[in-house]
């Protein structure tokens, strides 16, 4: 136990040393980690809120069926009747055109089925399905039925906003991957510059006998805290404004759909473990690499 804590101690002790040796190049990647960082927290939310957005558009879209005028009593029941029978259909609301004026009328706080000879209304039936994905199949299967007039879900319109969508995406990941290399890159070369400054230290070290992994975890356990401090910082500056944001939004214009602020923990718990490895796994093959030169005096 004794040997225990007295390694523990001069483990910290160690990574004290390296740290405070390089304070200025540890701030400086600390600093420039945190930018970076924030602007992938950024990104991340403006992509998450995007896929949701489209989620939320496409979830709520209805199928809107044009009844014949000529279609009447049993037949409207035939017709709702096989929609029912489609498979991926859940819901079905029937409008009459008598009740789709008289809704008309009550919006609009006006009169004008006593100046009307004739409804020119249609019957209409909305249908929602359980899955997007069918919402094609589903319209031109109730297409087919006899005594529906026309289909309506705006398909062309969900079709050209999903490709848009689709290729904001793919430049979104892009930049994302490009940064989070960019961080990668920022810690492990702070790593290699502590190394390079401290290379003397090091051969002495390791001459009087220092197992490698003294030397080695000291360093990575450097990389580690500049990838907790500039992570955790990063976020919760994200947090605060994000929180701000989605009440000013909430408040003026509900009817934006936004992730909600827990949706972000999520988020830094996956940047968080995704970084983690990485950093131990780059920084440690940067260290053997470099620790290989300084003991064979290149």
């Amino acid at each position: 136990m004794k040997y225990i804590e007295t390694l523990l101690i001069s483990f910290t002790k160690e990574v004290i040393n390296s740290i405070s040796k390089n304070l200025g190049m540890f701030f400086s990647a600390l600093t420039t980690t945190s930018l970076s960082f924030l602007v992938l927290y950024l990104l991340l939310i403006f992509y998450f809120n995007i896929e949701n957005l489209q989620k939320k558009i496409i979830n709520q879209l209805t199928i809107h069926v044009y009844l014949d005028k000529n279609v009447k009593g049993s037949q409207i029941k035939e017709i709702i009747y096989q929609i029912e029978s489609i498979n991926g259909v859940i819901n079905i609301q029937y409008i009459s055109s008598n009740e789709a004026l008289r809704r008309i009328e009550k919006e609009l706080n006006i009169n004008i089925s006593k100046d009307l000879i004739v409804n020119p209304l249609p019957n209409i039936v909305y249908v929602k399905v359980n899955d997007p994905k069918k919402i094609d199949e589903v319209a031109k299967r109730i297409k087919n039925i006899n005594g529906v007039k026309e289909v309506n879900y705006w398909q062309e319109y969900i079709q050209k906003l999903s490709k848009i969508i689709d290729i904001f995406n793919k430049i979104f990941i892009f930049i994302i991957v490009l940064l989070s290399f960019g961080i990668l890159t920022i810690i492990s070369n702070t790593v290699k510059m502590t190394i390079l400054a401290r290379r003397n230290e090091i051969r002495i070290m390791h001459l009087v006998g220092a197992p490698n992994w003294f030397i080695k975890y000291p360093l990575i356990t450097e990389g580690i805290i500049i990838l907790i401090i500039s992570n955790l910082f990063a976020f919760y500056f994200v947090k605060i404004f994000y929180n701000l944001f989605s009440n000013w939004i909430f408040s003026n214009a509900s009817f934006i759909y936004l992730i909600s602020s827990d949706y972000l923990n999520i988020i830094r718990n996956y940047v968080f473990l995704v970084s983690f490895i990485l950093i131990i796994f780059i920084t440690s093959n940067t260290i053997e690499r470099y620790l290989k030169k300084l003991i064979q005096g290149e």
